[in-house]
């Protein structure tokens, strides 16, 4: 069933992805993914000047609050994506896949302790979560139905 579920997910959010624009922030991140496979392509072609600081620092430093791993990962799925998917697609193509396991992971989760009806409500409740899929800007229009919404869910972490 998470198998199932994963697949699932990937392919609504792969035939959605391209009704929705270009978030605030997407173009800073895809040139980060973008810049980090490069490098790989450099570790292919010229190992000694891709370890080099220079390269490093050139391939390394686009978007560096983005997070290395998710970087390399979107990065590679990106490269092998474009082939089959427009540009902008095979850049959310990494994150759609991490969605489609977080889906899978929280239902085998919740099954494992309350059954498998309560896995699939799990997942379910977390794909149709506007916020989760699209956080707002901190700050920007919607902000108040979008970050803040995941508090008046959790009322635990409310500031006192």
């Amino acid at each position: 069933m998470a198998v199932l579920l994963a697949c699932l997910t990937a392919i609504i959010l792969t035939v959605t992805a391209p009704t929705i624009g270009l978030t605030w922030d997407e173009p800073a991140y895809i040139a980060g993914a973008d810049s980090g496979a490069a490098w790989f392509g450099v570790v292919v072609e010229n190992p000694p000047q891709a370890l080099q600081t220079e390269t490093i620092e050139r391939y390394w430093t686009v978007k560096h609050e983005l997070p290395p791993v998710e970087k390399i990962w979107s990065g590679l799925v990106w490269s092998a994506a474009r082939h089959v998917f427009d540009d902008l697609i095979a850049n959310r193509l990494g994150v759609i896949l991490m969605v489609a396991f977080l889906v899978a992971l929280l239902y085998l989760m919740v099954a494992k302790a309350y059954g498998k009806a309560a896995g699939l409500f799990a997942a379910e409740a977390l794909m149709v979560h506007a916020a989760f899929l699209f956080p707002c800007p901190p700050g920007g229009p919607g902000c108040a139905g979008g970050c803040r919404d995941i508090r008046r869910h959790l009322p635990f972490l409310e500031d006192d």
